[in-house]
């Protein structure tokens, strides 16, 4: 828990040093998020890579200037028996033409992956991830659009991709070490932000 609240608060200092210009304006966002999540599974015989699809919800609170916004987010994924949390800051270079706008921007986080269940690997052995807990710096890139509807809202749609590299490592006993790896995130983020 400590090294989480840690890692949070240097977040926190990062999205206050990052500079915006004058005219900037607070934004506050709601996002859904759908998207695959890459992992790899090794046993003791045996690798096998796959893509799981996840779903979820982020929040955001930023600034946004004229062509600079900086935000720290809150972003919830669900798969399979698991929950991957990711809190990060980032910051996203527009190109805007009146009222419609894209972007690009860079993403540092910190992801924590949480298990709710154990896992059956077949031919009668169980994983017991139940309980299990997985954390690492995560980094990324996303791209998107925008659309301002009046002073005050504007329509967000995002690609967002994260490298995680969150490993759960267990031991099977006469079954050797299992290592459970969520590689990368890639999701497509659709939302509302209120500007003030």
């Amino acid at each position: 828990m400590r090294t989480t609240a840690k890692c949070l608060a240097i977040l926190v200092l990062l999205f206050v040093a990052l500079p915006v210009s004058a005219e900037s304006r607070w934004t506050i966002g709601l996002y859904v998020a759908n998207g695959d999540t890459n992992h790899e599974v090794k046993s003791f015989s045996s690798s096998t890579s796959d893509s799981i699809d996840s779903s979820g919800a982020s929040i955001s609170i930023g600034k946004t200037g004229s062509s600079q916004r900086n935000y720290l987010s809150l972003m919830s994924l669900e798969f399979d028996d698991a929950f991957l949390d990711t809190v990060f800051t980032g910051t996203d270079w527009i190109a805007r033409e009146d009222h419609f706008g894209g972007y690009f921007g860079l993403i540092l986080g910190y992801s924590t992956l949480s298990w709710e269940e154990d896992v059956d690997l077949g031919l009668g052995v169980t994983a017991p991830l139940d309980g299990q807990k997985a954390s690492n710096f995560s980094y990324g890139a996303r791209a998107g659009a925008f659309i301002e509807i009046g002073d005050n809202w504007v329509l967000d749609v995002s690609y967002q991709w994260l490298k995680t590299d969150l490993r759960t490592e267990i031991s099977l006993g006469g079954f050797g070490d299992i290592v459970h790896t969520i590689d990368t995130i890639s999701t497509v983020n659709a939302g509302v932000l209120f500007q003030f």
